[in-house]
Order: C-alpha cells, then sequence, then structure tokens
C-alpha cells in the first residue's frame, strides 16, 4: 500500500501531466462518489491558467517517480539518450528500447521474430559486438541458445530488466541532478509538446486504498 486517500483528496494526477503508464491500483473499502478529471480537460484548461501545470511539474520531482516508469515516456527517452552518449553509456538505452518493443509487437510471423531478435544480437548481445551490453553472462548464455531454437516474444526480457536496474542504480541519479533533467521535465509536461502514444494497459501493482472518511 502507498496511500490512503481521504475524502475530498484526489488521486492520479501524474498522469495528468505526462503520458506514463498507470503506477497503482485504486480500491474503494466502501461506496465513494468521484468527480473524474480527463486528461483531454485537464491541457485544455492549462491553456488558460498555466500555472497549475507549473504546480504539478514542481510535483513531480517529489513524487520520486522510479525510472522503469518515467523510462516508458519517449520525450525521456530522448533526454536521458542525450545525457547517456556523452556518459559513454547510450549502449544500455538502445538496447532496451528496441528489446521492449519486439516484447511488446504483436507480429506472430515466426521468420519476422527471428530477424528482428537476430538484430538486436549482433548489436548488442555477443561478446565483442559494438554495442555489447553489461548484463549477467547467464542471460547472455540463454539467449544465445534460445536463438538456436524457436523465439519468443520475451526472449529479451530478463537482459531488459538487468539493463534497466543497471541505468537505475548508475545513470538515473546522476541524470535527476543535471539541468538537462529539468530541461526534459519541462518539455515533457508542455502543453503543445504533448503527444501521447496509445500504450497496453498494464497489470496493477501497487494498491491505493481510498476511505471517504463519511
Amino acid at each position: 500500500m502507498v496511500a490512503i486517500v481521504k475524502k475530498l483528496q484526489f488521486f492520479g494526477e501524474v498522469g495528468l501531466v505526462i503520458h506514463l503508464p498507470r503506477t497503482s491500483t485504486v480500491t474503494a473499502r466502501k461506496k465513494c462518489l468521484f468527480l473524474e478529471l480527463t486528461q483531454a480537460d485537464f491541457r485544455q484548461f492549462c491553456l488558460v491558467a498555466p500555472e497549475v501545470l507549473e504546480a504539478f511539474r514542481d510535483k513531480l520531482e517529489d513524487y520520486q517517480i522510479p525510472l522503469k516508469y518515467l523510462i516508458q515516456n519517449e520525450v525521456l527517452q530522448d533526454f536521458l539518450l542525450k545525457y547517456m552518449l556523452e556518459e559513454k553509456s547510450a549502449e544500455n538505452l538502445q538496447f532496451w528500447i528496441p528489446a521492449k518493443d519486439f516484447r511488446q509487437s504483436d507480429n506472430k510471423d515466426p521468420d519476422a521474430i527471428r530477424t528482428e531478435a537476430t538484430e538486436i544480437v549482433e548489436k548488442f548481445i555477443k561478446e565483442g559486438s559494438d554495442g555489447q551490453v553489461n548484463i549477467n553472462g547467464a542471460t547472455r548464455k540463454d539467449i544465445l541458445t534460445a536463438m538456436k531454437g524457436q523465439i519468443n516474444r520475451d526472449v529479451f526480457q530478463k537482459a531488459e530488466e538487468e539493463v534497466l536496474a543497471l541505468m537505475t542504480r548508475d545513470t538515473w541519479g546522476r541524470f535527476k541532478g543535471k539541468k538537462l533533467f529539468q530541461s526534459c521535465l519541462s518539455k515533457m509536461t508542455s502543453t503543445p509538446n504533448y503527444k501521447p502514444k496509445e500504450h497496453k494497459p498494464e497489470a496493477p501493482k501497487k494498491p491505493v486504498i481510498v476511505d471517504p472518511g463519511f
């Protein structure tokens, strides 16, 4: 449980400001009356009251949203990649994005799956490859072994998790201390630059309990 929401409080505000998969599930303890503010209406409201968006933007840093959620946002991907290119660790993000896209693809054609997987392996997984990522030796071996048989869409999932953990542990903290991160937040939350991309709903992770208080 991450929070208990009382009468006249609100939840879900992060989803109004930036486009992310939802990070929690809300469960009502008893009958409640909710007022809903859609993202589209919120964006229209911010055009006439931009100070509201500024206030929400300032709160984003306080929320300490994990990288595993923020990295789903394409604007953040662009800024983070720019920083990682300077840091000489760009291969991690350059692998994570196509590996995630590969896993989430609906294309079930075996030839297409093998072609896509082979490109990722050749560029990021094989020892000595130009963009070789730092993953566990057993994980690398499992991927190379899997490539010899029928390939599943989740073949890179363990490597994805390891690379994301590495970015979270080593890169994310340094990036958040840079002015580039502030520029990233501004662009992520700016109305003109906000172009949401369709994404598949994710399974609920952390429950939020709503207590109506009456």
